[in-house]
């Protein structure tokens, strides 16, 4: 009878841990839903082959970025925007990064800007340098809102499966114990 009990206060246990792990697999915190950037086009006018850029995009943390490359033999240099995270002279910055954007570096730009906050088609332009020639980045987008209802990992909760396999471990164990105490002669 002492095994039952112990059984069912373990059972009852790992099924209320399990019940409390299973929010961080319905989706992130943004689930409820955020304004994205969407349909992103650019366009750098008079083109430099050696700026290589491409759209970036993480539904879970609702951010889409254009990411600039830059394999140039100058410097980049950002004159009415900032890049948000680069890897400028083999240093990894996140928030507002160097000037400069160096030969071999790159940058991120995210999107929407600081200050385009209402759903909608929007365009930009973003002014740069390189190497002492004005460039234009164009950049048109669709600020929409999204329903990510992504299972990312967010940092909270935890996965089921280590829970499921404790919870079968203790019922294996519990069984293999409360059977030896009942064939006891």
């Amino acid at each position: 009878m002492r095994a039952n009990s112990i059984l069912a206060a373990m059972v009852g246990t790992a099924v209320s841990v399990l019940v409390t792990a299973v929010p961080a697999w319905a989706g992130c915190p943004s689930a409820s839903g955020c304004l994205m950037a969407k349909y992103v086009e650019y366009d750098l006018q008079p083109p430099q082959p050696c700026l290589v850029m491409h759209v970036g995009e993480e539904d879970c943390q609702c951010m889409v970025w254009i990411s600039m490359e830059n394999n140039c033999q100058v410097p980049l240099d950002p004159q009415d925007f900032y890049f948000s995270e680069c890897n400028v002279g083999g240093q990894y910055y996140t928030g507002t990064c160097p000037a400069q954007v160096g030969p071999g570096d790159w940058g991120n730009l995210y999107l929407p800007p600081s200050g385009v906050t209402q759903p909608g088609h929007h365009q930009q332009e973003f002014h740069l340098e390189l190497g002492g020639q004005e460039h234009v980045l164009g950049v048109s987008f669709d600020l929409v809102e999204v329903n990510t209802g992504c299972s990312c990992n967010t940092g909270t909760g935890t996965s089921g499966w280590p829970v499921l396999l404790l919870l079968t471990l203790v019922l294996v164990g519990c069984r293999r114990s409360a059977h030896r105490h009942t064939h006891r002669g």
